[in-house]
């Protein structure tokens, strides 16, 4: 076999390199499904394993309820120095660290993600920061952000900047159903049987709290408050027809012991007599 050109290596080089830069990030989104944070999703497109479609479920704060979409491009030499992920929230959101225009968040606002080391940043690190810009109680810390006019509101206006949160978040909501072209993430509104197999899992869960509940009660209740079972499949003996039986068995004891006093009292008695006599 003849050898190697220079091309021929340089190519063979550039296909290896690629080849461990897909491997890694393989290995990067296995360890994402199952680490990534609460509340948000991630899914790779079919033709391109560098392009993801994610959704956020904003549970708590102004942003509360609210559903939104967004997307992950990679660059074709990410794991490598300066190949920051470009996340873009489709259709754009109203928060100061996202491009009203483009829907862009601006990753290097935060200082950890300012210059992209893939020794030391993973695309989880992208969607931490993602969801920390829905809580955040400040933005003054951030000298330049890509919505400054939503950074002024926050400071100065803050009912203006809830009334435009609330709106972002409705509409939100308003398009939950709404599919992007080959988008992996799909949501259809629920229909009559869902409703069904709904309401049967509310019921058994309901019926299964009532259950615990009755057996919490029966566990706390005094034993004289409880209605006992004698023989399995025999009638239950209530507590104040056992509370006279047993009063009743009391009463004959006692009367027995009177008898037994007074017998010996009889008999000490006679034998006293006796030694009189």
């Amino acid at each position: 076999t003849s050898p190697l050109g220079s091309n021929e290596k340089s190519s063979l080089l550039d296909t290896s390199n690629q080849h461990l830069r897909d491997l890694r990030l393989a290995i990067e989104f296995k360890y994402l499904m199952s680490h990534a944070p609460g509340g948000v999703y991630l899914m790779p497109y079919l033709d391109d394993i560098r392009h993801f479609a994610g959704v956020i479920f904003v549970r708590r704060g102004l942003y509360k309820s609210a559903v939104f979409r967004f997307d992950v491009r990679l660059p074709p030499t990410y794991n490598s120095i300066g190949t920051t992920p470009q996340v873009v929230f489709t259709p754009p959101i109203f928060n100061p660290l996202v491009d009203k225009k483009t829907g862009e968040l601006r990753l290097s606002c935060d200082a950890a993600l300012h210059e992209w080391n893939p020794k030391k940043q993973f695309l989880m690190h992208a969607l931490v920061f993602l969801k920390k810009i829905f809580y955040m109680k400040s933005f003054t810390e951030f000298e330049s952000v890509p919505n400054e006019e939503a950074k002024q509101l926050f400071v100065r206006d803050k009912d203006e900047y809830l009334r435009r949160v609330t709106e972002c978040v409705e509409d939100s909501l308003n398009r939950v159903y709404d599919i992007p072209p080959n988008c992996p993430l799909v949501f259809t509104e629920p229909k009559q049987v869902h409703e069904t197999i709904r309401a049967r899992i509310y019921n058994k869960s309901a019926a299964s709290e009532e259950k615990a509940r009755a057996v919490d009660e029966a566990l706390n209740t005094p034993p004289e408050k409880t209605a006992v079972s004698l023989f399995p499949g025999s009638a239950e003996v209530d507590s104040s027809q056992t509370k006279e039986r047993t009063s009743n068995l009391d009463q004959a004891q006692a009367q027995n012991d009177s008898s037994e006093v007074a017998s010996a009292l009889a008999a000490e008695g006679g034998a006293n007599n006796s030694d009189q006599g």
